[in-house]
C-alpha cells in the first residue's frame, strides 16, 4: 500500500474509533502507529542506496516498483507487536499504548492483504531465516510474476 493509502485509511478508522474510545493520546498513537511505522522503509532505502534525502516520491518509486534487494523493515513485524503487547500488559500498563499497538497491527494487516508478498514475510524470524532477501517474499498471482524490475511487474 502507498503512504497516501495508509494515511487515508488510518484517518478514516481513527474517526470511527474516536466515537467509541475517548483516550485522545491513544487515538493519536493509533494514527501515528498506523502511518509512521513506514519509517523502517526509509531506513531500508538508506541502507541499500546510501541516499539520505527524504523524498516520498523516490521512496514510493523504489518500493512499489520492487527495486529493493533486502527487506529488513524491523517495525513491520508480528513479533514486535506481540512483544510490545506483553510489555504493556505485564509491565507498563498504559491504556493509551493499546492505540499504538492497534495502529501498528492495522498497518501490517493492510500490508499483508494488499502488498504482493507472502503473509509470513511480516514475521521477522521468517525474514531472518531467508537472509532478508526480498525476492523470497514475493508471491505470484494469476499470470503476474512480481520481480525486482524497472516497473516491478512482468507477465508470464
Amino acid at each position: 500500500m502507498t503512504f497516501r493509502q495508509h494515511v487515508t485509511i488510518t484517518t478514516g478508522l481513527l474517526l470511527l474509533v474516536s466515537f467509541f474510545w475517548k483516550n485522545y493520546l491513544g487515538l493519536l498513537l493509533f494514527w501515528l502507529g498506523g502511518i509512521f511505522i513506514d519509517v523502517d522503509h526509509y531506513l531500508d532505502y538508506v541502507k541499500e542506496t546510501g541516499d539520505t534525502r527524504i523524498s516520498l516520491r523516490r521512496l514510493e518509486d523504489y518500493f512499489y516498483n520492487l527495486k529493493e534487494q533486502k527487506f529488513y523493515c524491523v517495525f513491520h513485524s508480528y513479533e514486535l507487536i506481540v512483544l510490545l503487547l506483553f510489555i504493556n500488559i505485564f509491565y507498563l500498563k498504559h491504556d493509551y499504548l493499546y492505540g499504538l499497538l492497534a495502529g501498528l497491527a492495522m498497518h501490517i494487516i493492510l500490508d499483508a492483504l494488499f502488498n504482493p508478498v507472502k503473509i509470513q514475510c511480516y514475521l521477522f524470524l521468517y525474514r531472518l531465516k531467508h537472509a532478508f532477501v526480498f525476492s523470497e517474499f514475493l508471491q505470484q498471482k494469476a499470470g503476474i510474476q512480481y520481480l525486482p524490475t524497472s516497473n516491478g511487474l512482468s507477465e508470464d
